[in-house]
């Protein structure tokens, strides 16, 4: 396929700052045709900043060259000796001679990968502290702290004027400025700043990933030069003025560009490069060539051997490939970057077929095998010998870079969580704190719950209950049912229940209980019951953040553990906590506040502890809200505003908002992101409760009057509309599909 480049900044549509599902879907198909177009002609791994740098500066395809490339203010990189970070997707230059030099010839060039280079990796063996071992902080004479972390510069110096070819071949001679394979190795200052508003938390530019780092990094040098391009013509007022903003809209393009070149047709990614799948099955099928399929395999096996009297061995992947065929193969630039992501992602296909378990056999017993530190020596591999069985670090995904070198060097322990075994007893319902007359309670449902029908309750609250249905002269009492955002039928919301009987090694509790979907095993349920009442509700509340465990997402508070092992998937290292009163004030702005054109969402104290505690809240549970709130003003995480609301009221605002360390390789940033785009893409108004009629113009009038008796029933939410709107049908208290 041959694609004409396109004038610069012709395919960088405005949508892109909006997340992928704002794209058209031509404009998707001609991203994802350039991208793979890119990745066949310039030969080597591209990571999603050069993407972006290819869709803003105009990258032409055929000489590889960029046409507008912003060589005002290039930054300045030295090799062997300290100098500012500087990420990948950088326009650099590189004088020759090294620091101190008089003469003006200097290499210009794009940085196009970066990895680990850390002291120590100059064997076969990697010590394991510096696997996984986090940036170290330190504090100059001025005060300034930072981290250094040693690294190597992968440039490709033909991508703004084509270098002259003898003057890189000498210069790698010398090695003052480049080293023999033509990298600059640099020990990379990252600033590290206190947490917003006085917090503890730190923000080390260090923990970034490549990405992100290159959207702070492009905004500190070159913020004026981003709003006066193509990138600056989509946005809004706010990122035009604000660098806090115009940071946001970047990490939300580059996790953009991820997501669509993870679909470009013919091409593979390994840790966020791009690369040509034709050109890496070539390199498979090709046994005879250095680094062909046969090295290909010998290396994947050479990274399991423990040396004779260990247990655990650590390699880095860049040194096995300099040791054993750095000469032979000659790589040189942006070479190196392909073997990389060549080999990295033949290694897991291979382990993939050897051993699904990660479990190979070898001559000396079995070996585990898995990536520990995935930037690192180019991806540090850990091997583990299994002299005493199968290790629970074998569950997890061989890919899934642990960093255990550094924790075993430490002294530092892998957390596994307690779960509930298969005939043990299940952890107790933790109680909690409601209004004075109210009683709460949380209960992780386990597989006994499901199968037997029952309800676990702690003992007193059970008790309370049976004393109530004695005074009424009952045996039984209701269960309601309600899961946050899906809508259950009636008969399977409602459900006539009865106390357990006291009985030795019967754990209190109601029976009676069709669990219904997504009332599933480990799933934390939220039990409220009102005193003297006969009604016990249990909610299903929604997660702040899907959990999401390889092609599975479960939307709802959950023990993380129990709710992946019942369902045959791998478990995650750590369980989530319960939700505090912050998460649920939070939950509110963000699920039930309606957001203005700027992404603002406001909300009362009144209706605040309605949302949280329903209608009828006591005075005790309105204080402790009251106290919460202000303490998330205090922090800045809210705001009031100065005007007042309804009855004399203040209005809190809440804006979503990406943190200095919210990462681009995390996928919710897509959704954190919210307005400063000159034009809305789609725009389309839903509310919380309500969905869009899709074949009458409204509703019928039974349907209107049963949505108002409906909003009377539930206490007149203050976040839905009296009347249902022209437009619209609702769903009992749900709405889905939105």
């Amino acid at each position: 396929m041959t694609l004409v480049a396109p004038a610069p900044g012709a395919l960088f549509f405005p949508e892109l700052i909006a997340g992928p599902g704002a794209l058209a879907p031509e404009q998707r198909a001609a991203l994802e045709a350039f991208f793979a177009e890119l990745a066949a002609r310039r030969q080597f791994p591209l990571h999603s900043a050069v993407l972006w740098n290819a869709l803003v500066w105009g990258l032409d395809v055929d000489s590889g060259t960029y046409l507008e490339a912003p060589i005002d203010d290039l930054a300045v990189v030295h090799h062997a000796v300290r100098c500012d970070a500087v990420p990948v997707g950088a326009f650099v230059k590189v004088p020759f001679g090294g620091p101190g030099a008089t003469g003006h010839d200097e290499f210009w060039g794009e940085v196009v990968y970066k990895e680990g280079r850390a002291e120590g990796l100059e064997g076969a063996w990697v010590p394991a502290e510096l696997s996984g071992a986090p940036a170290a902080v330190s504090v100059d004479d001025d005060g300034r702290r930072h981290a250094v972390v040693r690294e190597a510069l992968v440039i490709d110096f033909d991508a703004i004027l084509e270098a002259n070819p003898h003057d890189l071949q000498r210069q790698s001679e010398r090695r003052q400025c480049i080293d023999l394979r033509r990298h600059v190795v640099v020990d990379a200052v990252y600033d590290v700043t206190p947490g917003e508003l006085g917090t503890e938390r730190e923000h080390n530019d260090a923990e970034l990933d490549d990405a992100t780092f290159f959207a702070h990094w492009m905004v500190e040098h070159h913020a004026q030069t981003l709003r006066q391009g193509v990138f600056g013509a989509g946005l809004g007022p706010d990122a035009l003025s604000s660098d806090a903003v115009l940071v946001e809209t970047l990490v939300s393009s580059l996790a953009t560009i991820e997501d669509i070149a993870s679909t470009a047709p013919g091409c593979r990614t390994w840790r966020g490069y791009l690369f040509d799948e034709a050109a890496y099955e070539a390199r498979v099928a090709d046994t005879e060539d250095v680094l062909g399929g046969a090295d290909m395999e010998h290396l994947a096996r050479s990274l399991s051997s423990v040396p004779r009297g260990e247990t655990v061995a650590y390699a880095g992947l860049s040194t096995r490939v300099a040791e054993e065929f750095g000469d032979d193969a000659q790589l040189h630039g942006p070479d190196w970057a392909t073997v990389v992501c060549h080999q990295s992602t033949f290694t897991l296909e291979w382990l993939e077929r050897a051993a699904p378990d990660g479990v190979l056999a070898t001559s000396s017993g079995p070996v585990h095998l898995r990536l520990d530190d995935e930037w690192q020596a180019g991806g540090v591999w850990r091997a583990q010998a299994l002299l005493s069985g199968p290790d629970p670090i074998c569950s997890l995904p061989s890919d899934l870079a642990l960093g255990l070198g550094y924790a075993e060097a430490n002294g530092l322990a892998l957390s596994w969580p307690e779960t509930p075994e298969e005939g043990r007893l299940e952890a107790d319902p933790e109680a909690f704190e409601t209004t004075p007359t109210d009683l709460g309670a949380r209960v992780v449902l386990s597989a006994t719950d499901i199968d037997t029908g029952r309800l676990r309750l702690p003992a007193a609250f059970l008790e309370e209950v049976r004393v109530t249905l004695v005074d009424r002269g009952q045996s039984q009492l209701v269960v309601r049912v309600v899961a946050e955002d899906y809508d259950l039928g009636p008969t399977e919301r409602t459900h006539w229940v009865a106390p357990s009987t006291d009985t030795d090694g019967v754990l209190p509790a109601l029976i009676g209980v069709a669990w219904v979907w997504p009332f599933v095993v480990g799933l934390r349920a939220e039990v409220i019951w009102t005193r003297g009442t006969t009604v016990v509700d249990v909610t299903a509340r929604l997660r702040l953040e899907p959990l999401v465990l390889g092609d599975t997402m479960f939307r709802w508070d959950c023990d993380e553990v129990l709710y992946a092992r019942a369902a045959g998937l791998t478990p995650p290292l750590v369980t989530t906590r319960a939700r505090t009163l912050r998460d649920l004030i939070l939950e509110v702005f963000r699920t039930k506040a309606r957001a203005d054109a700027e992404g603002h969402r406001r909300a009362t104290l009144a209706q605040l502890s309605f949302a949280v505690y329903g209608p009828g809240t006591s005075a005790a549970a309105r204080g402790a809200v009251e106290v919460v709130v202000a303490t998330l003003c205090k922090e800045g995480v809210l705001t009031e505003e100065p005007h007042a609301g309804p009855g004399g009221a203040h209005f809190y605002v809440w804006s979503p908002r990406l943190r200095p360390g919210t990462r681009v390789a995390d996928r919710d940033t897509l959704n954190a992101y919210q307005g400063h785009m000159v034009r809305y893409v789609r725009e389309h108004e839903v509310g919380l409760h309500l969905r869009r009629l899709t074949v009458s113009p409204e509703a019928t009038p039974w349907r209107a009057a049963q949505y108002r008796a409906e909003w009377e029933a539930c206490g007149r939410p203050w976040w839905l509309p009296a009347e249902l709107p022209r437009g619209y049908t609702f769903v009992q208290k749900h709405v889905r599909g939105h």
